[in-house]
C-alpha cells in the first residue's frame, strides 16, 4: 500500500505587511494612534511604583481621543486601563509608571497646564497614585 502525499498549500502572496513582518520578526508598529484599553499592562507594573491618573470615564474611546489631542508633547507613555468598582465599569487614563513618588510628582509638574487642570466634569483632577491601587480595581 502506498501513502498519499499531503496536498501542498500555496504560500500567501507577499504584501507590504507580511514582508515587513518576515524581515523584522515582529508586527509593524502602527502609526501614532491613541492608546486602546490595556487590561494586562497594569499587572506587569511593579506594585510599589506610581502612576499619574489623568482621567476616568465609562467610555474608553473618549479617553483615547483626549490622549490623542492633549498628550502629544508628553514623553511618558499613556495607558487606558479598565477597572470595575462594584457593578460599574470605568476606564482610567494613566501615565507612567514611575519608580518613586518624587519622580511621578516631578512628571506631573511638567505636564501642560491644560492637562494638569483636569476636567472636573469628566473624572476630576489628575493625581499620583500607586500602581497597586489600580491593580486592585483593574477589571
Amino acid at each position: 500500500a502506498s501513502i498519499a502525499k499531503p496536498a501542498m498549500i500555496p504560500a500567501p502572496k507577499p504584501t507590504a505587511q507580511n514582508t515587513q513582518v518576515a524581515r523584522a520578526g515582529t508586527m509593524p508598529k502602527p502609526a501614532a494612534k491613541a492608546p486602546k484599553p490595556q487590561r494586562a499592562w497594569i499587572n506587569t507594573v511593579p506594585r510599589k511604583s506610581y502612576v499619574i491618573q489623568l482621567l476616568k470615564s465609562a467610555d474608553a474611546e473618549s479617553l483615547s481621543r483626549y490622549a490623542e489631542s492633549r498628550l502629544r508633547s508628553v514623553k511618558t507613555a499613556e495607558h487606558i486601563v479598565p477597572t470595575v468598582r462594584g457593578l460599574k465599569k470605568e476606564y482610567l487614563l494613566l501615565l507612567g509608571p514611575y519608580n518613586t513618588k518624587a519622580q511621578a510628582d516631578h512628571a506631573f509638574q511638567t505636564l501642560p497646564a491644560s492637562v494638569k487642570q483636569g476636567m472636573p466634569w469628566a473624572g476630576g483632577q489628575p493625581w499620583v497614585r500607586t500602581a497597586e491601587s489600580v491593580q486592585r480595581i483593574s477589571g
